[in-house]
C-alpha cells in the first residue's frame, strides 16, 4: 500500500495518509502510476515507507529519531533505541505477567478435564501439572519463564 506524507518547507510533518485519502484531498488531480515524488512534491506530499523498527532487548525501546530520505525518493522514519524509564519498565513488567496468568489460566482450562473422577488420565500427576502452574507467578522473571511439562495423556 502507498503511503504520503505531507511536506511543509520540503520536510515532513504530521503523520502518513493512505492512498485513498490523497485522492479525497485532491479529487481533480490525475495522479501518475506509479507515484512519483516529482509529481507529489509541488501539492505538498511526499512518499512514505515504514522502516522497520530494530530488535530490542526486553527494557528497550524503539524511538523514532529522524525521517531521512531514502534513494527512491520517499521518506522513511529512522531509529534509535534507548532503555526504558522505570515507569515504562513497571508496566512492561505488568503486562508480562498479565499475558503470563492468562496463558496459565487457559493450560488450566485445557486439563481441567483430569480431575474428573472417571477421566482416562493419571489424576494425581495431572494435579501436580496443575499446582505447577498455579505456582508459575512465584517465578521471579516474567521475561524467562519455565513452564511445566504435562504427564502424558492415558492412565498409567
Amino acid at each position: 500500500m502507498t503511503m504520503f506524507i505531507k511536506l511543509e518547507n520540503g520536510q515532513p510533518v504530521g503523520s502518513a495518509i493512505t492512498e485513498d485519502n490523497l485522492r479525497l484531498l485532491f479529487p481533480h488531480v490525475k495522479f501518475s502510476w506509479p507515484f512519483v515524488a516529482e509529481d507529489l512534491e509541488p501539492i505538498g506530499f511526499g512518499l512514505w515507507d515504514f522502516s522497520s523498527q530494530p530488535e530490542l532487548g526486553v527494557f528497550e525501546k524503539a524511538v523514532e529519531s529522524v525521517l531521512v530520505k531514502d534513494e527512491y525518493n520517499r521518506w522513511r522514519p529512522s531509529w534509535t533505541v534507548e532503555p526504558m524509564t522505570e515507569e515504562e519498565i513497571a508496566a512492561h513488567t505488568e503486562q508480562e505477567w498479565t499475558a503470563i496468568r492468562n496463558q496459565r489460566n487457559y493450560r488450566l482450562a485445557a486439563c481441567d478435564w483430569t480431575q474428573i473422577l472417571d477421566a482416562p488420565a493419571d489424576a494425581a500427576a495431572w494435579a501436580v501439572y496443575r499446582q505447577a502452574l498455579r505456582d508459575i507467578t512465584e517465578q521471579t522473571d516474567p521475561f524467562n519463564i519455565v513452564w511445566p511439562t504435562p504427564p502424558s495423556i492415558g492412565p498409567t
